[in-house]
């Protein structure tokens, strides 16, 4: 078997510069956004205008912790700036605000009904791209070798599919309310519901 180097990294040093970005939308999980309506009538619907109410989310997660030295506050930043810059009218993204809107809500007799909200949201994850300052590594038949490119290739820059950070929000209508589906729920009434 041919000999080969062992190659032993003994100095680093990596600086996250930029961040490469991808981005999706998924389903959220229902939300409650009216008071239950309660229809104690045996015989007859009941219909009525409510108040849908809630507010938008914002959320952070990172893939590993900050011990490798990657500084997660340089990244949530240049994140926020570049996909706020892409999204700003249409993603809540560190603008977690209040929301109302009208709606009629329909309930057959004997039943309670309320409505929930399935939101759309957002993800929007940034790989943190390194530039290599510098590397240094020893051969195992002695000498050492300093670079400035990685690893001694032809590049100074790469990027960690590995380290993300993601930012998810609502999806924003174009009134500024969160995008999705209102649906109706409804079970049967029970004795504390109709009292009277």
């Amino acid at each position: 078997m041919p000999a080969t180097d062992q190659v032993a990294c003994t100095a680093r040093n990596f600086e996250v510069r930029s961040v490469s970005r991808s981005t999706w939308t998924w389903t959220g999980s229902d939300t409650g956004v009216t008071e239950p309506l309660v229809n104690c009538a045996y015989g007859s619907g009941l219909s009525q205008t409510v108040q849908a109410n809630g507010s938008t989310t914002s959320t952070t997660t990172n893939s590993v912790s900050g011990s490798i030295g990657i500084d997660w506050t340089i990244l949530e930043k240049v994140l926020s700036v570049q996909a706020g810059a892409s999204y700003e009218h249409s993603w809540s993204y560190a603008k977690q605000s209040g929301w109302s809107v009208s709606t009629t809500i329909a309930v057959n007799p004997r039943r309670t009904g309320w409505l929930v909200l399935r939101p759309e949201m957002r993800t929007v994850r940034g790989n943190p791209v390194f530039h290599v300052d510098k590397y240094s590594w020893g051969k195992s038949g002695g000498g050492q070798e300093n670079t400035t490119t990685w690893r001694g290739r032809s590049y100074n820059q790469i990027s960690s599919r590995g380290a993300y950070y993601d930012a998810k929000a609502n999806v924003l209508n174009t009134q500024g309310k969160p995008s999705g589906k209102y649906v109706a729920y409804d079970r049967a009434v029970n004795s504390s519901d109709c009292r009277n």
